[in-house]
């Protein structure tokens, strides 16, 4: 699909028009039939600008969750993270023979 240069084309298609114009009334359908294609393609043209603009507008939605996600996820890892590390010194507690050291508790339950 090619791509319209909007200001050139409508440059263009004035100036047809106007040469149009000039060479008498036999060339007036003609410039009438200009004037509706280049009413035509500034339609054309506003149609796809606003297409531009909505795309843009979803694309910076879409960014706009990615980066949410993004922190969700930063979140939950540090969570994870941190909950790691405090299963990690609960099991070496235990391995140790709990919060008083190895015997400390066992001695107090054989009295």
């Amino acid at each position: 699909m090619s791509r319209l240069n909007p200001p050139r084309t409508l440059v263009t298609a004035v100036g047809v028009a106007a040469s149009l114009a000039a060479a008498g009334p036999a060339r007036a359908q003609s410039v009438a039939e200009m004037a509706a294609r280049m009413d035509a393609m500034q339609r054309q043209m506003q149609a796809m600008q606003q297409e531009l603009a909505a795309l843009r507008r979803q694309a910076g939605t879409q960014k706009a969750a990615l980066a949410g996600e993004a922190r969700e996820r930063r979140v939950l890892s540090r969570e994870q993270a941190r909950l790691a590390a405090k299963t990690e010194h609960q099991q070496r507690v235990a391995q140790a023979g709990g919060p008083g050291g190895p015997g400390r508790g066992r001695a107090r339950t054989r009295r």
